[in-house]
């Protein structure tokens, strides 16, 4: 019996080595998980917000609300790829009842008219800050013939089927996508990209004449190099009724600090990408938001 146990255990000893090995190696499934996850390596960044803006609007106004909410869906998750062209009148095809919009207030030749679609022009204008503050290039946009409350003098973005459209560029070599949402009252665009697209954008609107005229200016800086890449002028057939329109200076240093480096391995990719920020919008007033386009 002494012999039978100690010939037993002699063969377990020898055959421990080959199931300690069997244990710790796993069946090739390609990468291992620490490779995926770039342990020990350099991680590519997942995508960050280049710029985002936020304005304001009066949600009780039922058709213009709708018409913002038909226009945000329409935009939201659009991908451009490296060199391609927005086009919002594009993206959003003809303004018909068909297409989900309703009459609501909108100018025209200096006044206000109901048409279809009134008010989405508080979309394109809050997107075309967004693009602003993300350091893309403007190809096209034009400002109202009457100031608008929903952005400072020189930063709305008018836009008009079959006449004129608000378009950009994207410039940054890798594909971009923009977000739009509607929370209560409030409406953001943000463009997310590369990390490698982030680059210190200033954008700074001064007005004149009481308010009918108005330049705006965008900085950027990247790598310690400050440049003036765009600079618009703009005309309104009013004056503005609130001193906070006047002028304006805004930058996305928030987006910047959120782009910190890639988290720990063990961390999953997507925990890693910042939570949509939002740039709060220009104080209100109670009649900000009336319904103008």
């Amino acid at each position: 019996m002494k012999k039978l146990l100690f010939l037993i255990f002699a063969v377990f000893a020898l055959c421990l080595p080959a199931l300690a090995q069997d244990v710790s190696v796993a069946p090739d499934a390609g990468p291992s998980q620490n490779a995926k996850n770039g342990a020990g390596q350099a991680r590519p960044a997942g995508p960050v917000c280049l710029g985002t803006y936020t304005t304001s609007f009066r949600a009780e106004n039922v058709n213009r609300t709708s018409n913002l909410k038909t226009a945000v869906k329409a935009i939201n998750g659009r991908a451009l790829k490296p060199g391609e062209v927005f086009s919002y009148n594009k993206t959003l095809g003809k303004r018909t009842s068909a297409a989900g919009y309703k009459k609501a207030v909108a100018f025209s030749g200096g006044s206000q008219v109901l048409e279809l679609g009134g008010g989405i022009c508080q979309v394109s204008s809050t997107l075309f800050n967004a693009v602003l503050l993300s350091g893309l290039e403007i190809k096209s946009r034009r400002s109202h013939s009457r100031m608008v409350d929903y952005v400072p003098a020189g930063r709305d973005a008018m836009v008009y089927w079959g006449q004129q459209d608000f378009s950009f560029r994207n410039n940054t070599g890798h594909e971009v996508t923009i977000k739009a949402s509607i929370q209560g009252n409030r409406l953001t665009a943000s463009v997310w990209g590369s990390a490698s697209a982030l680059k210190k954008c200033t954008v700074v609107s001064k007005a004149s004449d009481n308010g009918r005229r108005a330049t705006v200016t965008r900085t950027v800086e990247k790598n310690g190099v400050k440049s003036a890449d765009y600079t618009a002028s703009s005309a309104y057939g009013s004056v503005i009724g609130r001193k906070e329109l006047m002028s304006s200076v805004s930058d996305n240093s928030l987006q910047l600090a959120a782009a910190v480096p890639a988290a720990p391995a063990q961390v999953p990719a997507e925990a890693s990408q910042p939570a949509l920020p939002e740039e709060p919008p220009a104080e209100t007033d109670p009649n900000e938001g009336l319904g103008f386009e």
